[in-house]
């Protein structure tokens, strides 16, 4: 594809007839209509993305909170990164359902968040841009990922958003999304993929490597499979907007080094609970100013709250889940794989 404005992509794509049947579901819908706000504005809900915002900065975890929950109507800038992604994601995991790129295109468009003409220019953060990531994807996909395909879990769902509600100490509940499952189709290994987007010219695998949310999935695939995982592949396929290119990034992982993952979401939940009952998420300078832009809450941050962040009941769910996981049973999953591979 060659740029062109996006008023043409429209036209282009209003000529296209699209019948969509009910084997192959409109993906936007999984991948850009969850309730955010409903995973944000309980103190006892955690999300990897959530955790991501408490590590850089707990104050502004806490204000992202209260806002979720006391300000649910206030209004928020555009994020065109937030709606490039989710745009790019959403055609790819439609494009791997049905194989249709003029459906891909269309769950592409329906997915983006923002403005339909709203750019960032510097980036080639469009909604155009992220009709060409997906057709670009295609063409990776069928030159060297054609011998995966698309995991159909035992429930009969296409492997795609697979969400998992993960139940916790002291009624937390800990949330966990994946992108897409595929399925090797001659050595049967199963493999994540989450598409990532980034306006740097050259991905760093340092970034993705020692990800906690890859060590998340492990737990999330033996509720999905049905039988024991041990080991699995992780592909972050991360997708320059500026080079307007893909970069294949696999790792290796075994199901026991989710055990890290489990401390350390423990520990980092205790945290947030000490933090609340001391009414103080400490600032943190670092995180004021980050990707050429001031942090939304700059200035504000300094007003002391008023209120505590409201629990979710523990017989409630924030959102609907495809599975629900204790974490003590994954504990003691944990422990007793150790100890057999101890034995042997």
């Amino acid at each position: 594809m060659d740029d062109t404005t996006l008023r043409d992509a429209w036209a282009l794509l209003e000529a296209t007839t699209v019948q969509t049947s009910a084997n192959s579901p409109l993906s936007h819908q999984a991948t850009s209509k969850k309730n955010y706000g409903r995973l944000m504005r309980y103190r006892n809900v955690t999300s990897y993305s959530q955790l991501e915002v408490l590590h850089k900065c707990p104050r502004k975890f806490q204000l992202l909170k209260e806002r979720a929950a006391f300000n649910p109507g206030a209004t928020q800038g555009q994020n065109i990164d937030f709606a490039f992604g989710h745009a790019v994601g959403a055609g790819i995991q439609h494009y791997l359902m049905t194989q249709n790129l003029a459906e891909s295109f269309i769950n592409a468009m329906l997915a983006w968040s923002a403005d339909w003409e709203a750019e960032i220019a510097k980036k080639r953060k469009n909604l155009w841009g992220a009709l060409i990531a997906v057709e670009k994807f295609v063409h990776v996909w069928r030159d060297s990922l054609d011998e995966w395909e698309l995991l159909v879990l035992p429930s009969g769902k296409p492997a795609i958003e697979v969400s998992i509600s993960l139940h916790c100490n002291d009624s937390y509940k800990h949330y966990m999304h994946i992108d897409i499952v595929m399925r090797n189709k001659r050595t049967g290994k199963i493999a994540v993929w989450d598409a990532k987007t980034t306006g740097f010219d050259q991905p760093e695998e340092s970034l993705y490597a020692n990800s906690s949310q890859a060590l998340g999935y492990a737990i999330g695939l033996q509720a999905a499979l049905g039988h024991e995982v041990f080991d699995y592949e992780v592909y972050y396929l991360v997708y320059s907007s500026t080079d307007r290119e893909w970069t294949l990034l696999p790792f290796s992982k075994q199901y026991l080094e989710s055990a890290e993952f489990v401390k350390d979401l423990v520990v980092t939940q205790d945290m947030i609970t000490n933090y609340d009952e001391m009414r103080f998420f400490p600032k943190r300078g670092a995180a004021c100013y980050e990707f050429f832009r001031r942090c939304e809450f700059f200035g504000e941050c300094n007003l002391t709250a008023d209120e505590r962040l409201p629990l979710l009941d523990e017989g409630a769910e924030a959102e609907p889940t495809d599975y629900v996981v204790s974490l003590e049973s994954v504990i003691e999953d944990l422990k007793a794989r150790r100890t057999a591979k101890g034995a042997r």
